[in-house]
């Protein structure tokens, strides 16, 4: 894709405003789907707790979808409402919307730039000690999703540093971790049995879903000069996976268009589906069976760190 092609897409989809029936229908939906996860996941059948839990993870998915949307400003046309519902999503989503919203839409800035492309901004290779090598082989290996941990830990964790140098949390991430304690009070043991198998599944399956789209991408090959990248140009560090039609739209809503995303970012993810990629070149795409297969043949360190 160059400008002109990008500008021509960007007209194509003019269309596609912030709607903010859309926001409310979808709001709605998720209260029945959490409500409904969390009365199946109480019963005493294993069964029946299994498909409540799994209704839960779907659930922690769309929340995570709609924070992505509200960070941009692009669910409501209300910012306020934005700031809102995305602190309400950072409970299931277990990220910390002010921190998160300020780290995304940096690396929308430079994105492939990993000096400060915050979703890259990990050490490289040659600066991981051998033991901490060895620790994400090992967890790569067995499926330990750290990845997601570690992008947690650093972006809403991590205090802050000020310009007087003093170690600062935001609020936030105040309401996050509130948030969680309140439930785990309230709820006590009853908390792990609703909530430990779908946030664990979450972390799961984001580590291949957010490894996928930037890294292994040869950033490093990147002439530091051309950042920040032109959005037409972001083809050149974005990637989708191909996933069921289903599972992208319903359960991701949309976030697998990344590639997309990345170009028209203004545009809500309630909207994405409806645009026609196939005549432009947008990124690259690759089936995320044989996308899984290929990482998994490679030690842990380099999945990470490339």
């Amino acid at each position: 894709m160059d400008k002109k092609q990008y500008l021509k897409l960007k007209q194509e989809t003019r269309n596609l405003k912030i709607n903010n029936l859309n926001a409310i229908r979808q709001l709605f939906l998720e209260l029945m789907l959490i409500g409904l996860g969390l009365y199946l996941s109480h019963s005493e059948s294993l069964i029946t707790w299994f498909v409540g839990q799994l209704l839960i993870f779907v659930c922690v998915w769309r929340q995570f979808s709609t924070l992505h949307s509200c960070a941009h400003d692009t669910f409501f046309k209300n910012k306020k409402l934005n700031l809102l519902v995305g602190h309400l999503c950072s409970v299931l989503s277990l990220l910390s919307f002010q921190d998160w919203k300020q780290s995304h839409l940096d690396h929308h800035i430079w994105v492939g730039d990993r000096d400060r492309d915050p979703s890259l901004n990990f050490p490289r290779s040659d600066q991981i000690s051998s033991m901490n090598i060895k620790i994400l082989n090992f967890c790569w290996k067995l499926h330990i999703p750290i990845f997601s941990f570690l992008v947690v830990l650093l972006k809403t964790v991590k205090p802050k540093i000020n310009k007087n140098k003093k170690p600062t949390i935001s609020l936030s991430f105040v309401f996050l971790v509130s948030s969680h304690l309140l439930l785990l009070i309230f709820l006590e043991s009853i908390y792990f049995k609703l909530f430990l198998l779908p946030f664990f599944l979450y972390l799961f399956t984001s580590d291949f879903l957010i490894i996928s789209q930037h890294n292994l991408l040869d950033c490093n090959k990147i002439d530091k000069k051309e950042f920040p990248l032109a959005v037409w140009d972001h083809k050149r560090v974005t990637k989708d996976l191909i996933l069921a039609k289903f599972i992208g739209r319903h359960v991701l809503l949309n976030f697998d268009k990344h590639n997309l995303h990345h170009i028209l970012p203004y545009i809500s993810h309630y909207h994405l589906h409806k645009i026609n990629e196939d005549s432009y070149n947008i990124g690259s795409k690759e089936h995320w069976l044989k996308w899984v297969k290929k990482v998994h043949s490679m030690p842990g360190y380099k999945v990470y760190t490339e």
